[in-house]
């Protein structure tokens, strides 16, 4: 058993019984036909999260999203206890970050988009869990930490956090409340992250490559499944014209995710993404560039699921 199993098996066991005691006393019904989700887990750090503001969205997007589910909750930090407490919904507006500016009440991110392009192949259930500020490698931003190997396999942080919300969402047997049990069939992690290692750390920069490997590694061993389609999203650096860059290090960054990409027969590289962020803070997209954002990870899932299809 790997370290990464150990770990999040110690902190999924008590939410899973905590899902289950939630449960207790009405067992969902068997299907005649067991009806299957493909299920998509969606991670990283502020862009993820989500700041598009729903008010900005056109009426026909406003509405839910039927036949998709998402399994959301806010972020904890590093060196605390991971959360449960969340429940499986139906997809609408509403699951952004969750501290909005001023002015703003609802914001959304890519699920949104994702979740209406994906859906178009059969029911989608989605497991978001994002925090934003967020670096891969320890100790390079007072936001947290996505390591593995946080506190030599001993600590908590983003990774077991992302592992126990996966664990206790996957525990609900009936995810889309009819009463009857669904079966989830891993189908693909979006990865939304690299910012926070591209601010200001060289050397957190010329490791992203191997850490980025490390902890998908970690998530597909999570998912269960060796070969499990992966996009993530390139960074964008907003710098002014003549002026300097937002992160010092984007272009290093930038660097690491395309080889890693490339190295990976069964990740993708998204770049077809607005060259500028849209909120004016030079690191966070609006409504605009959410929707477009959801819409090319589905592009790129669906090519991947043609080429690493689920064992038989």
């Amino acid at each position: 058993m790997s370290r990464a199993t150990r770990r999040s098996a110690a902190w999924w066991l008590p939410l899973a019984a905590l899902v289950s005691s939630c449960t207790q006393g009405e067992e969902p019904e068997p299907k005649g036909e067991e009806e299957s989700y493909r299920l998509y887990l969606l991670a990283g750090q502020s862009n993820m999260e989500g700041y598009g503001d729903v008010a900005e969205l056109p009426e026909g997007l406003r509405g839910p999203v039927e036949g998709a589910v998402i399994y959301h909750l806010a972020s904890t930090p590093d060196d605390e206890p991971s959360e449960a407490g969340a429940e499986w919904r139906e997809l609408r507006l509403g699951f952004g970050s969750v501290y909005p500016p001023e002015g703003v009440t609802e914001q959304f991110g890519p699920e949104l988009s994702f979740g209406r392009a994906v859906v178009s192949g059969g029911p989608v259930a989605l497991i978001k869990y994002a925090r934003g500020g967020t670096a891969i490698m320890p100790g390079v931003s007072g936001y947290g930490s996505w390591d593995p190997a946080y506190g030599e396999g001993e600590g908590v942080n983003q990774f077991d956090h992302a592992l126990a919300v996966l664990e206790a969402a996957r525990a609900a047997d009936d995810v889309d409340g009819d009463g009857r049990a669904e079966r989830l069939v891993p189908s693909g992690i979006v990865w939304m992250q690299g910012e926070a290692d591209a601010f200001g750390s060289a050397e957190a920069a010329a490791a992203y490559q191997a850490n980025l490997d490390r902890l998908i590694e970690g998530l597909r061993e999570a998912m269960g499944r060796a070969n499990l389609p992966v996009v993530i999203g390139r960074i964008v650096d907003s710098r002014p014209p003549g002026g300097e860059p937002v992160m010092a290090y984007a272009a290093e960054v930038q660097a690491a995710q395309a080889r890693w990409a490339e190295a990976d027969p069964c990740a993708s590289l998204v770049t077809a993404l607005p060259q500028k962020t849209e909120l004016g803070d030079g690191w966070h997209y609006g409504a605009e560039g959410q929707l477009n954002l959801g819409r090319a990870f589905a592009e790129a899932l669906a090519a991947l699921e043609e080429r690493c299809p689920p064992a038989e």
